[in-house]
């Protein structure tokens, strides 16, 4: 389990860095290597858990108890929270039934329920808890909530993604295209420069 926190190269002046990320990488994912090196320049401090097979092999209620922690403890009012690929299904897994707010949200390739990655069908569990938490009143995104996926990315549930639009009225989505579900490193750091700077 990668988990912590790490900060920005010194180089760049503090006084213009004001905001805090926590990440949650996808499956097998370190949060302070590959996207997370990218998002520790964009931060004035970097928090976040790598899902390794260490993470992962604990119980769910388990997983979610201990996301649900971190969010708690990165002071979810003044921090950017930041998930890729399965990191966003826990994640969302923990807003909706630890009923916790953020205040900015973003979700890369978000996996939402079950789908093809790839040519393999990938039920997550407790799909269908997720899919009754997002059909339901109650729960809400932060306004500012933006979605990322490629337009070739056949992991991505079409019905969730309008679920969590009737859960924010104001969702910012963003498909990028001939896209799939491992965005272009380079395509996806010009798309959050535009949303983080």
């Amino acid at each position: 389990m990668t988990l912590g926190k790490t900060s920005p190269n010194k180089k760049i002046d503090q006084y213009f860095m004001q905001k805090n990320i926590f990440y949650i990488s996808g499956r097998g994912g370190n949060f302070t290597t590959g996207l997370g090196k990218y998002l520790a320049t964009k931060a004035n401090e970097l928090d976040g858990l790598g899902l390794s097979n260490e993470f992962l092999s604990q119980e769910f209620e388990t997983q979610l108890d201990i996301i649900s922690k971190m969010i708690i403890s990165a002071d979810a009012k003044k921090t950017i929270f930041i998930a890729n690929s399965y990191g966003a299904y826990l994640l969302m897994h923990a807003l909706f039934s630890k009923d916790i707010e953020l205040s900015k949200l973003i979700l890369i390739s978000p996996i939402l329920g079950s789908s093809y990655y790839g040519n393999r069908f990938f039920k997550p569990p407790y799909s269908r808890r997720l899919n009754e938490l997002m059909s339901g009143t109650g729960h809400k995104l932060p306004k500012d909530t933006t979605v990322i996926w490629g337009t070739e990315d056949n992991g991505i549930d079409q019905n969730a993604i309008q679920k969590l639009s009737f859960q924010c009225i104001d969702i910012k989505l963003i498909e990028i295209n001939e896209q799939k579900h491992d965005i272009d490193k380079r395509i996806l750091a010009k798309t959050l420069d535009r949303i983080l700077d």
